[in-house]
C-alpha cells in the first residue's frame, strides 16, 4: 500500500489563515445625524436651586 495513499492533505497554514481573516473589510455603521434641537428643560435659577440644595445635603449628611 502507498504511504500517501493513507494520509490527509493539509488544511493550510496559521499565518495564511491569518492574512484571509485580515484581507476582510467590513464598513462601518455612520452615526446617527438627529435633527432635533436643543431643549432647555430647566432654565439657570432652578438648575442654582438644585445645586444649592445638593450642596446642602452633602454638607449635612457628608
Amino acid at each position: 500500500m502507498n504511504e500517501q495513499a493513507g494520509r490527509r492533505a493539509r488544511g493550510g497554514g496559521g499565518a495564511a489563515r491569518r492574512a484571509e481573516r485580515s484581507a476582510v473589510h467590513f464598513e462601518t455603521a455612520r452615526f446617527i445625524e438627529r435633527n432635533i434641537p436643543n431643549l432647555e428643560m430647566l432654565n439657570e435659577e432652578a438648575l442654582e436651586i438644585i445645586e444649592r440644595n445638593a450642596e446642602t445635603v452633602l454638607a449635612e449628611i457628608g
